[in-house]
């Protein structure tokens, strides 16, 4: 199946309107590996019209998402990044 701007408007349309990502695509007769291998392209490579539904996606789990757990992943990037840093100027 080919990844068009009208299915992927679709998708979205299905998760704001509470459905799953395995749901929403189950429901436009794609399947859930599909649906991985799209959005992993969209974020590993940022090809066209994959990134875009990958942004999309992202967007509207982050507005699902709680404050708390927000809370929680913007502190995961914050250690990573300064992990990172560290690592790359030879520091522990």
């Amino acid at each position: 199946m080919k990844l068009t701007a009208a299915l992927a408007l679709r998708l979205v349309t299905g998760l704001l309107g509470g459905y799953s990502r395995r749901n929403a695509a189950a429901e436009l007769g794609v399947g859930s590996s599909t649906l991985s291998r799209w959005l992993r392209r969209g974020r590993l490579t940022g090809e066209e019209p994959y990134r875009q539904l990958y942004a999309a996606l992202e967007a509207v789990r982050e507005a699902r998402e709680s404050p708390e757990a927000r809370r929680a992943r913007e502190g995961r990037r914050a250690r990573e990044a300064r992990a990172r840093r560290r690592r790359e100027s030879g520091g522990f």
